[in-house]
């Protein structure tokens, strides 16, 4: 339901469900070519990634002359500026990047660009079991539906961001949840986990 947190949705059938399958075999793909290039260069199992993208791998002892510190993660990237940086870094755009959020613009929910305080972005998440089951967060602000209206039917009027995010009409698959839900949800996902390794 709504707060101030956001609207909180689950998906288990439709367009939805088949594009998730599609993304877990892509991120399945992406990260065996992280781990495959991971092994090449010698560096741990372990490394950062941002939407997918790799962002920083985790060395013992990185060769500083190959390799630069990001702050942001601790980690570290090859250098751009080297023969063995760049043949790396091809390496790494020639993987498809593919994240849970790609369903955010699939589905069509609007995008906010700016990280505005009282509304952030859109989230999705997957839950890869079988039949996938798709979470959304959507951000959400109190305003009035006359004014929501009104915003709808002037095509003159300023676009608005936030106006453009709440005019957004979820799809009849879309079904809205409590917040408390959400975790109950990764719980029980993450329990099923523990059973399988168990």
């Amino acid at each position: 339901m709504r707060n101030n947190s956001g609207r909180f949705f689950k998906i288990t059938t439709g367009k939805a469900v088949e594009k998730a399958k599609e993304i877990i075999a892509q991120k399945k793909i992406m990260q065996e070519g992280y781990r495959r290039i991971t092994r090449e260069i010698g560096a741990n199992d372990r490394y950062w990634h941002s939407q997918g993208k790799l962002d920083a791998f985790s060395f013992d002892k990185p060769d500083l002359k190959l390799y630069k510190k990001v702050t942001r993660t601790g980690g570290y990237m090859p250098k751009k500026n080297t023969s063995v940086g760049k043949e790396i870094h091809k390496k790494l755009d020639a993987i498809d990047v593919a994240n849970d959020n790609d369903l955010i613009s699939f589905l069509g929910i609007p995008e906010v660009l700016f990280d505005i305080p009282y509304l952030r972005y859109s989230v999705a998440h997957i839950l890869p079991y079988d039949e996938p089951l798709v979470i959304i967060k959507m951000p959400w602000k109190s305003v009035s539906p006359r004014d929501i209206e009104a915003y709808k039917k002037d095509d003159d009027v300023h676009r608005d961001e936030i106006m453009d995010f709440l005019c957004f009409e979820p799809l009849p698959e879309m079904l809205e949840i409590e917040e408390y839900e959400i975790k109950e949800l990764i719980d029980a996902y993450n329990t099923s986990l523990e059973q399988q390794d168990g």
